[in-house]
């Protein structure tokens, strides 16, 4: 399938995705917003994608929390405002989203936009260590009529099952233990590795014997 196919289909997708999301479905929000922040099938909007992440956010959507906080945390379509993407981490984490859950982590472990908390940062960067499981490949944009996996090639991506940022917990974890912990740090870098993290395998491999 060419790009013109491709387009069309994200269009396509994208005018469901609106209609579901005024219906009040925060999936297709959280679809049409990542829409307007990659350009697919409608205007590259950044702005348009922080209104939409917000309206899911507001409907206890924990992906759109995180998502929400990305974009306050790199200025993305918003003003910058770590203390508000580290409220938004909070209230994603809280609502099982892994990856909220170590942004989080490493937010308190600099004290960017929260008050440095070490212990805190251990706690979280563990939550999310542990959930990591395997990775699948997902569609991010709903998968509301035939022919979606038309799409597939240029929409699809990899992420972790239980959430990204697990691998990247565990690696925290074990730069933490190192010359602490030999043994914990060299499982945690372990488990990194094993999460498909490359630079944990590396650190493994550098370990003092």
């Amino acid at each position: 399938m060419d790009r013109t196919r491709a387009a069309e289909l994200h269009q396509k997708a994208a005018k469901l995705d609106r209609k579901a999301c005024d219906g009040g479905d925060s999936a297709a929000c959280n679809s049409l917003a990542l829409m307007h922040s990659m350009g697919w099938g409608v205007a590259q909007d950044d702005a348009r994608a922080v209104a939409l992440y917000q309206k899911a956010c507001d409907s206890a959507d924990a992906y759109a929390c995180d998502r929400l906080g990305d974009a306050y945390s790199k200025g993305r379509g918003v003003a910058r405002d770590r203390a508000r993407a580290a409220a938004l981490y909070e209230k994603a984490c809280t609502g099982a989203q892994v990856g909220a859950c170590y942004k989080l982590a490493d937010a308190l472990e600099d004290g960017r936009g929260v008050a440095r908390d070490q212990a805190r940062a251990l706690e979280l960067y563990q939550k999310a260590c542990d959930s990591l499981s395997r990775r699948e490949e997902v569609i991010p944009l709903s998968a509301k009529w035939s022919g979606w996996e038309e799409v597939i090639p240029f929409g699809s991506v990899w992420v972790d099952a239980s959430g990204a940022g697990a691998a990247e917990a565990c690696l925290a974890l074990g730069h933490y233990y190192r010359g602490k912990d030999e043994v914990r740090a060299a499982e945690m870098y372990q488990k990194a590795c094993d999460g498909r993290l490359g630079f944990a395998c590396g650190c493994l491999e550098r370990r003092p014997v």
